[in-house]
């Protein structure tokens, strides 16, 4: 999966995103034994095509760092 966000606060959207996620994570492996990853793009006022880039780009991470996390294009360096 990968998320796109516009406007708002974002340090209080990240933590509410982190927290929706791992319940989305707990309900995958418990349910459907699956895993879920998601890639964030960093915040925008405007959907570009460059939002669904960084979504990408972050969802990408998993290849390094492990699938069942959540990666933001923020984190990226």
């Amino acid at each position: 999966m990968y998320a796109l966000f516009m406007d708002g606060d974002g340090s209080r959207l990240r933590q509410q995103l982190e927290q929706a996620f791992l319940t989305v994570q707990r309900n995958f492996e418990r349910r459907a034994s699956a895993r879920a990853t998601l890639g964030v793009s960093r915040l925008s006022r405007v959907l570009t095509p460059e939002c669904m880039s960084n979504a990408r780009a972050a969802l990408r991470q998993r290849l390094i760092y492990g699938r069942s996390n959540i990666y933001f294009f923020e984190d990226i360096s």
